[in-house]
């Protein structure tokens, strides 16, 4: 199972936001997709999810273009997590992770034992059990972006799309997602995840995208990809790179 865009271009408003890009996320796989601020990366994101259509290029799933899968398909398959986490209705919690069954369930028919077995496993993991019956408008954006991201895992994809998932976490619940999440490729997920910590993309990811102005810079493993001539012509930052632990840390020291 692959997920993939094949010289893929987006334009909008005359303006080009991507370029020729070839990215591919497999099974088991955790892709860290990297760069400054108007790289591109949510676009892509969003294209890889069937929400944007490329202006050239293509994007399949295995052997099959994306747009030629319905939405139910593509919903089975893809799960999409976006930058924006807003909520317009006065949902529970539990009823806003049971979101993540829609793909599976008919119109107006009650949740099965396997929707709310799914329900339960995905608040589980994301340590929210205890909020079962409280007002999702009633939570910190801390807590509202691991609600979110209980409903992605309620839908049990193939493929997980995340856009800057740990945002708006504390580093406690920044590493228990990224460890659920490695987990979860190990076990046969796909994902992309936008990310601006580098030391945490560094220490989880499999491979690291990098972005800049909707071109791939370079992509690779961490330690390919990290370099202080990278993150200078990319960043424009000095850093401090180095190991500890056996992991690799990045520390932003100024402007280059």
């Amino acid at each position: 199972m692959k997920l993939e865009t094949i010289n893929l271009s987006v334009s909008k408003s005359g303006q080009e936001i991507l370029r020729s890009v070839d990215v591919k996320v497999e099974a088991g796989k955790l892709i860290g997709l990297i760069g400054p601020n108007g790289a591109g990366k949510s676009t892509l994101l969003r294209v890889l999810a069937g929400l944007n259509e490329p202006s050239s290029g293509i994007v399949k799933f295995d052997n099959t273009e994306l747009s030629k899968l319905s939405l139910k398909e593509r919903s089975q398959k893809i799960a999409y997590l976006p930058q924006d986490k807003n909520l317009h209705w006065n949902l529970t919690v539990k009823d806003l992770v049971a979101l993540g069954r829609h793909p599976y369930r008919r119109p107006f028919t009650p949740l099965s034992q396997a929707d709310l077995d799914a329900v339960e496993t995905a608040m589980s993991l994301m340590d929210i059990s205890k909020w079962w019956n409280r007002s999702a408008l009633k939570l910190s954006g801390g807590e509202f972006a691991r609600v979110l991201m209980a409903r992605a895992l309620a839908q049990q994809p193939q493929i997980l799309l995340a856009d800057e998932p740990t945002a708006a976490l504390d580093p406690a619940h920044q590493i228990r997602l990224l460890k659920l999440l490695r987990h979860s490729t190990k076990s046969g997920l796909g994902a992309v995840l936008a990310l601006h910590d580098l030391s945490l993309a560094a220490q989880f990811c499999d491979e690291l995208v990098m972005l800049v102005e909707g071109d791939v810079f370079m992509k690779g493993s961490a330690e390919e990809v990290l370099t202080k001539s990278a993150l200078e012509q990319v960043y424009g930052i000095s850093a401090d790179i180095k190991f500890i632990d056996d992991k690799l840390t990045v520390t932003p020291l100024d402007i280059a």
